[in-house]
């Protein structure tokens, strides 16, 4: 039996909207990495690590430092389990998440799965190829429990090919994994724990959030960001 546990990333200043550029370097806020020493005590308390994963994200990163702290001697790598970037074009381009909705829209409307709009970034045929090859590498590995700090699209992409099994992926293919996306939020912080079975099976995965609670010390908002936190993020434009 292998457990596979896929945690999201701590909340971002790109989640609580404010303005970013490139995907890849956007930080955590403050609630943010509270979110991150809470999974740490919560895999301390509750697994035994054999692997943890991160993507190459600055988020994911600083969500998995606690973690790494409190397993020093555990295997740390660094796999392609990074975000679906499919707006290479908006990267140079100082905008949130409001000022992007309408293009995000728009793409997820028209399905196109081979549509790439610039170098730096994938379609949703090559998104869903990484999705494969993870599964590839999970299987190859000799670890029993891994943790992997990843983004919400990979991990409900993942679990939704492990459900579907691998598509020609059709256009109404595309808008299927979206409404999967619409209907399976992942929290930021969230747990997602999967177990395969010794021909790597998978079995119904359960979606982890009780560590969340004792996170949220922010007199009852969803999130909190510093006055610090604004101006470096403004600065950095």
């Amino acid at each position: 039996m292998s457990t596979v546990l896929l945690i999201r990333h701590g909340e971002s200043l790109s989640n609580v909207g404010l303005p970013s550029l490139r995907p890849e370097t956007v930080e955590l806020t403050a609630n943010g990495w509270q979110q991150a020493e809470a999974i740490s005590r919560y895999l301390s308390n509750e697994i035994h690590l054999d692997l943890i994963v991160t993507s190459s994200f600055t988020r994911t990163k600083q969500t998995a430092q606690p973690t790494l702290a409190l397993f020093p001697s555990v295997p740390r790598e660094v796999w392609d389990v990074h975000e679906f970037t499919y707006l290479g074009l908006q990267h140079d381009i100082l905008s949130s998440i409001k000022e992007r909705r309408p293009i995000v829209q728009k793409y997820w409307k028209q399905s196109m799965p081979f549509a790439v709009d610039s170098a730096d970034s994938e379609s949703f045929v090559l998104f869903i190829k990484r999705i494969k090859q993870f599964l590839l590498r999970l299987r190859e590995t000799d670890y029993n429990s891994i943790a992997v700090f990843s983004h919400e699209q990979f991990i409900c992409a993942f679990l939704w090919c492990l459900q579907r099994g691998w598509l020609n992926l059709t256009q109404d293919d595309m808008k299927d994994y979206r409404e999967f996306l619409d209907a399976n939020h992942i929290p930021n912080g969230g747990i997602v724990q999967v177990q395969f079975d010794d021909n790597y099976k998978s079995k119904p995965h359960e979606v982890i959030t009780s560590h969340l609670k004792t996170s949220m010390n922010c007199a009852g908002f969803d999130h909190c960001v510093t006055k610090d936190e604004i101006v470096g993020a403004i600065g950095k434009s």
